[in-house]
């Protein structure tokens, strides 16, 4: 919903402080200007399978790499959605609502409510 370009999968050791584990293996995932919120999960679930199926033969074989991860300062929360998120406002940029509908296709979905009131 962002319009990032990239996104991607990772392994990495579990600790007891969220995203504090060292790194194992991360493979990245382009995000094509047609995917939505539903091709892209598809291509996610695909990579992320190959990703743990190499992750636990690297562990397995007492070879996984293990990196601490860098500080990332620019990572953003991924927000509870609620009904309101898919709320279209059209005094937003165009740009901004084209993203937003990406995100939530095909479900939760996006919406606006018409002038007679219905959704």
């Amino acid at each position: 919903m962002h319009g990032d370009e990239e996104t991607g999968v990772s392994s990495f050791f579990l600790r007891h402080e969220i995203d504090t584990g060292d790194l194992i293996l991360q493979d990245k995932v382009l995000i094509d200007p047609a995917d939505n919120f539903g091709t892209l999960y598809d291509k996610l679930k695909v990579t992320g399978a190959a990703l743990a199926g190499r992750t636990v033969a690297a562990i397995a074989a007492g070879r996984a790499p293990s990196t601490p991860q860098p500080p990332t300062p620019n990572l953003r929360p991924a927000p509870k959605l609620s009904k309101e998120t898919g709320r279209l406002d059209f005094t937003r940029p165009a740009a901004e609502l084209v993203n937003q509908v990406r995100g939530l296709a095909p479900a939760p979905a996006a919406y606006t409510q018409l002038p007679d009131g219905r959704a």
